[in-house]
């Protein structure tokens, strides 16, 4: 789906993979962005923006139902971007 948007993907994080690095860390978290180099994590669950807030990782929270994702997902990391210049 990114290629055909021409969106170039690095690399692809699976389950088994976050869990091989991060738990042999010793680190008992269901997603942790900053293992893998990332700045902000964009997911749809409250669960992961509270282990963000724990675990010191920004996040992005979009439900579902939210109509206009783009817009919404580009001003809050221009709020994270004037908040952290």
């Amino acid at each position: 789906m990114f290629l055909s948007y021409s969106i170039p993907v690095d690399f692809i994080i699976n389950q088994q993979l976050h869990d091989r690095k991060v738990k042999k860390k010793g680190k008992n978290i269901s997603k942790f962005p900053p293992e893998f180099g990332i700045d902000i994590h964009i997911d749809d669950s409250a669960g992961v923006e509270m282990e963000g807030k724990k675990f010191g990782f920004k996040t992005i929270i979009i439900s579902p139902d939210e109509g206009d994702w783009t817009n919404i997902i580009l001003n809050k990391i221009d709020k994270f971007r004037m908040r952290y210049e």
